[in-house]
């Protein structure tokens, strides 16, 4: 994104652990061709993502949000956090970006916000990724329209287990990830992972009263 707080724009970012992220990746990614994600290696697919550049921009994102984090105008939230406190996070976010805070309003918000609403077949196609992010995705991978499948959804039926999958990466991969978090990350934040940063935030929100 160019956009910036400077420029006057406000910014909401989320934060989830690239292990998670990386497996959510894995089969949301092999979805857009019709795929089984089981039919991918996972450790085919990091090596894919890390030579297309995709992991340094991730951990470049986490250092470049985290610094940023108590500009005005960002706001940052925590995936876990949006699981455990989903109206806490919609409430923080209709105060960011200044809009209705009734808690009518709030309420019905979180309620259209869960996995239960958002994955009712009902409404598949409200959540499906638009053509055009499709076509984009797919470039970045090689492929062309005609290798698509379907439609691809935002939200699985089944709820994603917080860290329950992370156990099943390849110590590889699992190296990999640590490394680079080491290497990029730590050194420019002095935080261990995404839930030592989400702690630490936490933290200083807690002494500022927010």
């Amino acid at each position: 994104m160019k956009a910036s707080e400077s420029d006057g724009f406000r910014l909401v970012t989320v934060f989830r652990s690239p292990e998670e992220t990386l497996l959510s990746s894995w089969k949301f990614t092999t979805g857009l061709v019709g795929m089984d994600h089981e039919q991918v290696p996972l450790s085919n697919f990091a090596r894919l993502l890390s030579l297309a550049g995709e992991f340094d921009s991730l951990y470049a994102h986490y250092v470049d949000c985290w610094q940023r984090r108590n500009h005005p105008d960002v706001l940052l939230l925590f995936f876990d956090d949006m699981k455990e406190e989903l109206g806490e996070s919609v409430r923080r976010v209709a105060e960011h970006l200044e809009v209705d805070k009734d808690a009518d309003v709030i309420e019905k918000v979180t309620q259209q916000s869960t996995l239960a609403f958002m994955s009712a077949p009902e409404r598949a196609r409200r959540f499906a990724v638009p053509s055009e992010l499709r076509t984009q995705m797919m470039a970045k991978l090689g492929l062309t329209e005609g290798d698509m499948k379907g439609t691809t959804e935002l939200v699985r039926r089944r709820a994603a287990r917080s860290g329950g999958d992370v156990k099943t990466l390849p110590d590889a991969v699992r190296l990999q990830l640590r490394q680079l978090w080491d290497r990029i990350v730590l050194p420019a934040t002095n935080r261990t992972s995404v839930e030592d940063m989400r702690q630490h935030f936490r933290a200083e929100r807690a002494r500022r009263g927010s």
